[in-house]
């Protein structure tokens, strides 16, 4: 190996060890600066306790104030439906949306009977709001009806 390799590998090592030292020493520096349990609310500056500082399960409900984490949030669950006739040998789509400021979560379908003929070929969310379900009446001589329903949420802070 030439002596600039060597010089190298000299110059790495040191700085690896260099690094370590440091690393302990600011590590020890900081134990003796900060003893254990010194750490308390009127030393710590507003908003720098970050959720990376918090351990998994810290922060627990019994542990926050009356009020605090923005409170509880209340689940109003609806249900929104409507239905169609389809003719027979026809495909046709019934489609639902969730009111104003209701979140769709879910959907399905209703054909109403055992005698119903018609085959539901898809039943999707179409966007963020409306539930849609499409099928066929395979009847060659009866109209049935086809139903869809939305599952919508109301989500308010109390």
């Amino acid at each position: 190996m030439s002596k600039f390799g060597l010089a190298l590998i000299a110059v790495t090592a040191i700085s690896v060890v260099m690094a370590t030292h440091a690393y302990y020493i600011q590590a020890a520096d900081a134990q003796a600066r900060l003893p254990n349990n010194s750490v308390r609310s009127e030393t710590i500056v507003n908003g720098q306790v970050q959720t990376a500082d918090l351990a998994n399960g810290a922060v627990t409900s019994e542990k926050l104030a009356d009020g605090a984490g923005g409170g509880d949030i209340e689940l109003s669950i609806q249900t929104v439906t409507d239905e169609i006739q389809i003719p027979p040998n026809t495909e046709s789509a019934v489609s639902v949306d969730c009111p104003s400021g209701t979140i769709l979560t879910g959907g399905g379908f209703d054909h109403f009977g055992a005698q119903s003929n018609i085959q539901v070929t898809q039943s999707i969310p179409v966007d963020e709001n409306t539930w849609q379900v499409f099928g066929v009446n395979k009847s060659t001589a009866s109209a049935f009806f086809l139903g869809a329903y939305a599952l919508c949420i109301d989500p308010t802070i109390p």
